[in-house]
């Protein structure tokens, strides 16, 4: 069984993989056939039968999910820098699909302080007030380089 803990700098990413995977729960069980099951086989590596364990920083329960892959060997270990990639592309697929859902609901014709209530309401994340502005400027932004990426193309 292989059980690792990924800690993720952004709340709201920990509360959107949590909603969409774990189904509420911090410990989501994955399978090798699926997104996260072959991210984490890309970075496990194999421990051989003399050698132990290398230390793993403590870190704390609130800030990680824990994935577990039951049908995993026993000497299956990720190695940390690894955990750090697996924690940024757990932030790259929470902002691929973020901007997605904003833009098919903003094309719906919600605005988008409508669409990113919707969003955090939809995936439970914690609204503290300072994630819906994050969220909206991570939007505003995206729409700026969509409008950048397009004028260089109208002057062609």
């Amino acid at each position: 069984m292989f059980k690792t803990h990924v800690p993720l700098k952004d709340s709201h990413v920990r509360d959107f993989i949590v909603s969409r995977y774990g189904n509420g729960n911090t410990t989501i069980i994955i399978d090798r056939r699926t997104l996260f099951g072959k991210a984490v086989e890309l970075g496990c590596s194999k421990i051989g039968y003399l050698h132990s364990l290398p230390r793993q920083k403590e870190v704390k329960e609130c800030d990680c999910i824990t994935l577990l892959m039951p049908e995993a060997l026993k000497n299956d270990y990720m190695q940390p820098a690894k955990v750090v990639l697996l924690s940024d592309f757990f932030g790259r697929l929470f902002t691929e699909f973020f901007l997605i859902e904003i833009s098919v609901l903003v094309e719906g014709g919600l605005s988008d302080y409508d669409a990113v209530a919707h969003y955090i309401r939809r995936y439970n994340i914690n609204d503290e007030g300072r994630v819906d502005e994050k969220l909206r400027k991570k939007w505003r932004d995206h729409q700026s380089g969509l409008r950048k990426k397009f004028a260089k193309f109208d002057e062609k």
